[in-house]
């Protein structure tokens, strides 16, 4: 049975300039003020080309301004030496729903947070002093939107993007044109490409991702609120297809999986709240799968990403999608998601119990009955990894397996003061590990990050939970 702590004993985004929550509850500002009154989706007319890139409605897309900004950077950054698991300080603020805040972005060997209104640190693998970035700033122009994203393939350096609606300064009486700006910066900090497009004025930009040398990238019209979805070749400058569809849900943050599908969601009833998640390739645009959405009563789309997860994503009131086919794993979710990937579970808390379920056959492998879970009170999963399931009751802090509920050994030693419990794993990617401290009410806070490039982590690697 999943266990009491003994008695003995006591885890996108995307950030814009402006600081505004985008995803889920981001619905603020200029997007208050535009109504979806489109249905269906359609591929958008892309700018002509000379180099030929086929859209998927077989349209040619356009070729962008590409300027290298180091001697580097035509080619990703080599991997370094692999360096020592090492232990930096991540001030994350506090953890709900898989994660910090909108200024914090996940990928599988890379995060980042904005630390400033303008600057970035990264933890990645190839450096191990983080690496910190102040985008450049044109006199000539004016920025209107930013937001960062990550590298999402795990076989590619880390790196972080930072894409920005600017616009050319007036002159006279002529005013001046929009692009997006496309930055890329290694886990140093070391600018990489600096890439640009044209886009109508009053384009609003959301979620934006690399995968590989393709940047993705969400956005909105305030004339049509309709939403499209892009992909640019940064090594070309040339897009590589754009498609477009009614809805406000460009501003969730991406949710691109390891093998490179794009999941997206298209209003198809503004007014009923109906709407269908896509899964788009992301190298052609092509959809390969589709399921119907649940927008919530509030607005906004119903995709959320799993910190740390190439393979599944969840959806509003919160079960787990498998991201290479759209199909459910595991039951309905009443909290978020927790997946191992390391193990290939997905552990769940559907009708009040605690599931763990193999992702792999889709067997569930143990059932805490909502009685039992009762007992626990208050009880709240924190995270999955190496097999193992952290949760916070009124008792404290265990550890329990993840395959039969039992004790494991890592429970925290209970403190009569009730201390803060540091370093509890919140979220795990695939050479990282966001520790946190969770109070005596069961609130976390994400405080360190713990990074080994060999992808070699466990619950071995975890430093003491001692407070």
């Amino acid at each position: 049975m999943f266990p009491l702590p003994p008695e003995d004993a006591t885890v996108r985004a995307l950030t814009r300039s402006d600081g505004a929550r985008i995803g889920l509850g981001g619905r603020v500002g200029i997007l208050l003020c535009v109504v979806g009154m489109l249905s269906g989706c359609s591929a958008a007319p892309p700018p002509s080309s000379s180099d030929g890139q086929q859209t998927p409605d077989g349209s040619v897309a356009s070729v962008a301004t590409v300027s290298p900004t180091s001697p580097a950077s035509a080619s990703p950054t080599p991997r370094v030496s692999s360096f020592t698991a090492r232990t930096d300080p991540f001030d994350g603020g506090s953890w709900h729903d898989g994660g910090t805040d909108t200024h914090t972005m996940f990928g599988p060997r890379t995060v980042a947070r904005r630390v400033q209104n303008a600057t970035y640190r990264i933890f990645g693998a190839e450096h191990a002093t983080p690496g910190s970035v102040t985008p450049p700033v044109n006199p000539e122009r004016e920025v209107e939107q930013s937001v960062a994203g990550v590298q999402q393939n795990p076989d590619s350096p880390s790196q972080l993007m930072i894409a920005a609606v600017e616009r050319n300064r007036a002159t006279g009486l002529s005013a001046g044109g929009t692009m997006i700006v496309f930055r890329t910066y290694d886990d140093a900090g070391t600018a990489q490409r600096s890439v640009e497009i044209s886009v109508d004025e009053g384009t609003l930009i959301g979620g934006a991702a690399l995968y590989g040398s393709t940047a993705v990238v969400a956005t909105n019209h305030t004339d049509t609120d309709t939403d499209t979805y892009r992909a640019v070749d940064l090594t070309s400058g040339a897009t590589r297809w754009s498609t477009s569809c009614a809805g406000r849900n460009f501003d969730a943050a991406p949710v691109v999986g390891y093998a490179g599908i794009w999941a997206v969601e298209c209003d198809l009833d503004p007014f009923a709240g109906t709407s269908e998640i896509r899964g788009l390739d992301v190298m052609s645009g092509a959809v390969r799968w589709a399921v119907p959405g649940a927008r919530t009563t509030l607005g906004g789309g119903s995709i959320l990403q799993i910190p740390g997860s190439g393979t599944m994503f969840a959806r509003y009131e919160y079960g787990a999608f498998d991201i290479a086919t759209g199909a459910q794993v595991g039951p309905h979710s009443r909290e978020f998601p927790q997946v191992d990937e390391g193990q290939g579970l997905l552990v769940t808390r559907g009708d009040g119990g605690v599931q763990t379920t193999d992702v792999h056959s889709g067997q569930r492998i143990f059932d805490l009955s909502a009685g039992d879970a009762d007992r626990l009170q208050g009880l709240t999963i924190l995270c999955a990894f190496d097999g193992r399931i952290w949760s916070w009751s009124d008792g404290g802090v265990g550890v329990s397996n993840a395959r039969t509920g039992a004790s494991d050994p890592l429970t925290p030693a209970r403190d009569a003061s009730r201390a803060p419990q540091p370093n509890i794993p919140l979220a795990v990617g695939r050479s990282w590990i966001v520790l946190g401290t969770v109070d005596s009410s069961g609130g976390t806070s994400a405080t360190a990050l713990l990074r080994d490039p060999r992808g070699s982590l466990t619950a071995s690697s975890l430093p003491t939970t001692s407070p």
